[in-house]
């Protein structure tokens, strides 16, 4: 599985300036339950996200856990050591991110 072999490798680098502010706006948003506002073209908001993803499963420490009721019940949560996360189906299809505690 791709996502197993991500979390193997050893991308040890700090989030870069936009992800962060990416993050922020996720965190904010769902603090006020506020929709996200991103800037940028679709492009550029894939490519955040795509970082997003790539980074958490590559973060050192990540940890895998299983998803047990809901939608996505059969599927997997992987989250870096600070909470952030993303989850994926039982088949390995990925469906959002979200902050894990």
């Amino acid at each position: 599985m791709i996502v197993r072999q991500r979390l193997g490798n050893s991308n040890q680098g700090a989030p870069s300036s936009a992800l962060n502010s990416f993050l922020t706006q996720i965190r904010f948003s769902r603090l006020f339950a506020l929709p996200i506002r991103l800037s940028g073209d679709a492009r550029a908001v894939s490519r955040m996200g795509q970082e997003q993803l790539d980074d958490i499963l590559t973060y050192p420490g990540a940890r895998i856990a299983p998803i047990s009721k809901g939608n996505f019940a059969g599927g997997r949560y992987y989250i870096a050591p600070d909470g952030r996360g993303a989850a994926f189906d039982s088949s390995g299809t990925f469906q959002y991110f979200g902050t894990f505690r």
